[in-house]
């Protein structure tokens, strides 16, 4: 089933700041990694393992600036999704609402919003929280 005209789309943000932390850290990930594997100087037992253990740490911390997560509402097929990125789609499945009464976007804050749906009599779920 296709997504209807009445889907919500709410994609996760990353700001420049996360950008260029995710980039630096893949970037110093590189050079500890040519240091271990073609520097004369540096690719002797412990140090080897020093700078691929900072390498794997670099890698580790460019995933997490890197990642983000969307949201999709059908309200129309009674549905959503919740996305996983990692600059780009990650797989994802539909997973199915019974009896919606009612779905509430709540604005927190300037940029922080709550999802939440409303079904079978007053229970409510939280969809998300971004």
């Amino acid at each position: 089933m296709a997504p209807s005209k009445e889907t919500l789309k709410f994609y996760g943000k990353r700001t420049f700041w996360s950008t260029f932390f995710a980039a630096g850290a893949f970037t110093f990930a590189l050079v500890c990694l040519y240091y271990v594997f073609f520097s004369d100087k540096y690719n002797s037992g412990p140090v080897a393992a020093g700078w691929f253990f900072i390498a794997l740490w670099l890698i580790g911390g460019g995933i997490l600036f890197a990642y983000s997560t969307d949201y999709e509402i059908d309200i129309e097929n009674a549905r959503y999704r919740i996305t996983k990125r990692l600059c780009f789609k990650l797989r994802s499945s539909w997973k199915y609402l019974k009896d919606v009464d009612f779905v509430s976007l709540d604005k927190k804050r300037y940029t922080k919003f709550k999802v939440n749906i409303w079904y079978q009599v007053k229970k409510k779920a939280l969809i998300a929280s971004f």
